[in-house]
């Protein structure tokens, strides 16, 4: 495995962390354990969920459609 590539095991992403005014990833909130964790990324963030997962988590992230968004009480990041 890579040095600057960190792999949490057996945790659930439930959200991708996203500065709004640069709509730049930082990090990713997971539940792991039952605990819910943050961490911060140096550099990327890789979403890899799949073709239901991937979309599913960035509109968790606020990205996606402004009134299925704002529908479930989710801050619109960037309307598609």
């Amino acid at each position: 495995m890579r040095k600057n590539l960190h792999v949490a095991m057996e945790a659930y992403v439930t959200k991708i962390l996203i500065d709004p005014s640069t709509k730049r990833a930082y990090g990713v909130e997971f539940i792991r354990d039952g605990e819910t964790l943050r961490v911060h990324a140096n550099k990327e963030v890789i979403v890899s969920g799949g073709a239901i997962n991937s979309p599913q988590l960035l509109m968790l992230s606020g990205i996606g459609p402004r009134e299925h968004l704002s529908e479930h009480g989710i801050p619109v990041i960037q309307d598609l």
